[in-house]
């Protein structure tokens, strides 16, 4: 895992959470 994987592990980032909504990827936890 690299730094980039441990931001996108962060839920915090609207960037990452607007990434899961677009492109769900298998083995990302998509929080609503």
């Amino acid at each position: 895992q690299g730094d980039c994987e441990r931001i996108l592990d962060t839920p915090e980032h609207e960037y990452t959470r607007a990434l899961r909504e677009a492109v769900p990827v298998p083995g990302w936890t998509v929080t609503a």
